[in-house]
């Protein structure tokens, strides 16, 4: 595991901001996720390390708007004009002041990754600030039925320094309700997703108490994130919740 520190002091946050992501399975709640760790990355983007492990200058292509074209980028070469292209297969894309930890495996950009047991042992070593959290199935280590438990207590108490240790926190799981209710009054935006098969599109239903007052919809065309994360991924459920259920069984 290698998280690289951002290049620049952080500057203090006016609050904490909280993003919970619930839909049905398969609605594009992972995804979702993705696009707000992937989307940072093309945005700053400074070099690209290519497959053989030469890193190169980069900087992103903007659309019309002024938004990133994810999968694009501007490539210096050296001995090369710059070159405006994809990004090639295998490559990481690289960002000033982005740092991502996930849960879950991300592809193309850089990231760490770190299961739920790895985050709680590094939450006093300085490791988890100044960035990305992403907690993929997080009734897992957030049920509010397991609200009592040591586990639950630790993931709980760092909600309340989120804003003092710069981070953005986003979790996703089927029914937030399920959250632990220190969770759930943390919440500073809510999304609800669904998924189109047909224009193979995700809707997103956002709710920020932040930034307006009434819900908006916002759909994007979900095969532009695909290659950056694995949507079958399996989490496990922690030991000490399966041996008291195999107790229980018994």
């Amino acid at each position: 595991m290698v998280v690289e520190a951002p290049i620049r002091k952080a500057k203090p946050f006016t609050f904490a901001p909280v993003t919970i992501i619930e839909g049905e399975q398969k609605s594009g709640k992972s995804e979702t996720a993705v696009t707000r760790v992937v989307d940072p990355t093309f945005e700053g983007m400074a070099s690209v390390r290519l497959k053989d492990g030469t890193e190169v200058k980069a900087e992103p292509v903007l659309n019309k708007d002024g938004y990133p074209l994810i999968g694009y980028g501007k490539l210096y070469y050296p001995g090369q004009p710059p070159r405006t292209m994809a990004i090639p297969a295998g490559s990481l894309v690289i960002a000033k002041d982005v740092r991502i930890i996930c849960n879950f495996h991300l592809y193309g950009v850089r990231y760490a990754y770190m299961p739920l047991s790895d985050i709680i042992m590094h939450l006093n070593d300085g490791v988890i600030k100044n960035c990305y959290l992403t907690i993929d199935e997080a009734y897992i280590g957030g049920d509010r039925r397991d609200g009592l438990s040591p586990l639950v207590k630790v993931i709980s108490k760092l909600g309340f320094q989120l804003a003092k240790r710069h981070i953005i926190l986003i979790m996703c799981l089927p029914d937030s309700s399920v959250l632990d209710l220190r969770f759930q009054k943390l919440e500073t935006e809510h999304i609800v997703t669904s998924y189109d098969e047909t224009e193979r599109k995700i809707t997103m239903f956002i709710r920020n108490r932040k930034k307006y007052k009434r819900t908006r919809e916002v759909s994007y065309y979900a095969p532009t994130y695909w290659k950056y994360y694995n949507p079958d991924e399996e989490f496990e459920i922690p030991e000490v919740q399966m041996a008291r259920a195999l107790a229980m069984a018994k």
